[in-house]
Order: C-alpha cells, then sequence, then structure tokens
C-alpha cells in the first residue's frame, strides 16, 4: 500500500511540473502578444519588361493598406499604399520607373500586405524574368531580298520570319522636307513588299526588326539597327 501511495505522489507531483511549464509558456506567450496576420493578396499576375516590371494584384482583406515588394533575394523593395477599392478590381503598380529600373534577370518577388498597426500577412511569391539589353542582343534582323528604287519612292522585299517573338519591322529615313522619319510594318504585312513615298535617296536608310518575348510583356525589343545598301 505505501508503495501505491508513493506512485501516486510521485505522479502528481510530475503533472504539477507539466502544468508549471505549460503556464510559463503560456504567460511568455501572453506577455509578447498573440501573433496576429492580415490576409495576403489572393492574386498576383506579373508583366514583365524593359527593366521593369507591371504588377496586377487583388486584396480583399480590407485591413490591408500597404503592400510590400521585395526581390533580388530581398537586397532590393517598395513600399505601396493600397487605396481604397472594390475587392473584386485590381490594382496595378509599376517597379523600375522613375529613375529606377529592375537588372535584366530572373527573380523571385515575395508580396506582404501590412495593416496601419505593422501587422502583416504570410508571404506570397511569384517568379518573374526582366528583360534588357542582353536579350536585345540575342535579336536577328529579318533578310531583305530586293531593293527596288524609283522617284523619291524605294521598295523592300522582306524575307521570311526567324522568330515567333518578332511583331514587324522598322525603317528609318529622311523625308524630301530633311527631317527624320520612319515607317513601322507589323509581321503579318511583310509577306508584300514595303513602299515608301517620299523619302531622299541620297541620304542614309536603316531598319530594325521587332520583337515580343511574350503576350503578356508590355515593352517591344529589336535587333541591331542595320543600314540598307541603297
Amino acid at each position: 500500500m505505501k508503495q501505491l501511495y508513493f506512485i501516486v505522489a510521485c505522479m502528481c507531483m510530475i503533472w504539477l511540473a507539466a502544468c508549471s511549464d505549460m503556464n510559463d509558456v503560456h504567460d511568455i506567450y501572453l506577455k509578447n502578444g498573440e501573433t496576429v496576420y492580415i490576409g495576403r493578396v489572393d492574386s498576383i499576375h506579373v508583366f514583365s519588361g524593359r527593366e521593369r516590371v507591371k504588377i496586377r494584384y487583388w486584396v480583399t482583406d480590407p485591413r490591408a493598406k500597404h503592400l510590400e515588394v521585395l526581390w533580388n533575394h530581398g537586397k532590393e523593395s517598395a513600399v505601396f499604399d493600397i487605396p481604397a477599392h472594390d475587392p473584386l478590381e485590381g490594382l496595378d503598380i509599376m517597379i523600375g520607373e522613375n529613375g529606377s529600373s529592375i537588372a535584366e534577370g530572373d527573380y523571385t518577388f515575395t508580396f506582404y500586405t501590412h495593416d496601419d498597426k505593422e501587422h502583416r500577412s504570410i508571404r506570397y511569391e511569384q517568379l518573374l524574368k526582366v528583360y534588357g539589353a542582353q536579350y536585345e542582343l540575342t535579336l536577328n534582323n529579318r533578310i531583305v531580298k530586293k531593293l527596288t528604287k524609283g522617284d523619291n519612292e524605294l521598295t523592300i522585299e522582306w524575307g521570311g520570319s526567324n522568330s515567333d517573338q518578332e511583331i514587324g519591322v522598322e525603317v528609318f529615313y529622311t523625308d524630301l522636307s530633311g527631317k527624320q522619319a520612319s515607317v513601322r510594318k507589323p509581321t503579318e504585312e511583310l509577306g508584300s513588299a514595303t513602299k515608301i513615298v517620299g523619302i531622299d535617296l541620297s541620304r542614309k536608310v536603316t531598319y530594325c526588326t521587332w520583337y515580343k518575348p511574350g503576350e503578356e510583356v508590355i515593352d517591344d525589343f529589336h535587333a541591331a539597327i542595320l543600314e540598307l545598301q541603297l
């Protein structure tokens, strides 16, 4: 019987010690305050560009007042105010404008929403590619098959396209009044010859081929400008 009392007493002491430890943890939790998370962005849609990006986001938590964006492994960041809006309405922001830029490359962008009491959401991540000069170096110009000169006019016959990212060509010339001018033709019109009238054929004529690396890219890019041999 004494042995039974001893076992019960030991179990009671262990239980009391465990309760004490739990209370200590709970006291620390209450002392530090409960962690409050606000709603993160519901969805993100990114549009790549030339050393810049356009971001369209949706957020429905009315407590969210600011959007924090981090990239380049958290070394760069920006904070934007979230205006009052219809929760179903997408909001647009631009990063890489007004004298700033984002270096060309592949990134993971991280997004947090914040309220006015310094509470923030859990993170939302989005992969993104930023384009620039290195991408343009990979672009080739469409071949010129034939040039036909007339009386202050030039007809250009084009070779075939070499990329599904091509969106057209642009020809730069001097008009008869001495002003610089250009004409841009979309890819779908290059199966036919391009005729330029009112052109000063004694001056240099150049051209380049334009590209868009994706439907949701906000900028166009061009191959190196080449001179036509008239």
